[in-house]
């Protein structure tokens, strides 16, 4: 529910055969014989086909929308009408941010970045919650050999101090384009290390990092710090995965 008393609305299962004009006339024509509208906002869903994002006027008209119109055939499918959640203020805007900001041109495929933010924030974000952030981030319909994209806005404005960040300032500063592109396992190769001294080196790591070191940058901080990590051989019977050191 808005500040101002409207509840939003999730559409989906709509008829993939339909185009983006028709599902937008057809959508505002089934809610319009039972609510008032004061919004739609179709997007495109991973499969191909579309959802829509309505909002109307209350609770009471959009419990009275839901019953009249879950599960109504339309086309050749039956549509799902479910709330969006209520707390506009969860939605992770600046997770969001922090991301966008760490790819270069701010700017990505939207199937890269929804995989990037589960990676890095082990959790997922959907096309309709990226759709309620207009304010903060751009979706662009398909572009030739490309497909969607995701953009921050210009001017956006989102305190992310909160947002752990995807690398260390110090040894691997922002400058270096398209960090946020690299997955964070990539940089852990197989090491042939102690435990006792990759431990007493990582408390020192931490302690000079103010307690966190952001583990896609952790291999060049640790070699910048302490000794350089001896790689394991290629024959893969040398070496364990610093990952699993890392856990022990």
């Amino acid at each position: 529910m808005t500040e101002s008393g409207e509840v939003e609305l999730q559409v989906t299962n709509l008829d993939s055969g339909i185009d983006q004009r028709e599902v937008r006339q057809l959508v505002s024509a089934l809610f319009s014989e039972f609510v008032s509208l004061s919004g739609v906002n179709i997007y495109r869903q991973e499969g191909g086909g579309f959802g829509a994002v309505v909002k109307v006027g209350n609770l009471q008209e959009a419990q009275l929308a839901i019953s009249q119109l879950h599960k109504r055939k339309v086309g050749t499918k039956r549509i799902s009408i479910s709330h969006l959640p209520v707390d506009g203020g969860s939605l992770p805007r600046k997770e969001v941010v922090a991301l966008l900001q760490s790819v270069p041109g701010e700017k990505i495929q939207l199937f890269k970045f929804r995989q990037m933010f589960e990676e890095r924030f082990r959790g997922s974000i959907s096309v309709a919650d990226l759709h309620r952030m207009k304010e903060v981030v751009s979706l662009t319909e398909d572009m030739a050999g490309v497909g969607r994209m995701v953009q921050l806005n210009a001017n956006t404005v989102v305190d992310t101090e909160e947002v752990e960040s995807l690398h260390c300032e110090t040894h691997c500063p922002t400058s270096q384009v398209g960090w946020g592109e690299r997955r964070v396992w990539e940089g852990l190769p197989d090491v042939v290390v102690e435990l006792e001294v990759l431990s007493t080196n990582l408390r020192k790591l931490l302690k000079s990092h103010d307690g966190g070191v952001p583990l896609a940058s952790l291999l060049h901080c640790y070699n910048a710090e302490c000794d350089p990590l001896g790689a394991g051989a290629d024959d893969g019977l040398h070496g364990v995965p610093l990952e699993h050191l890392l856990q022990a």
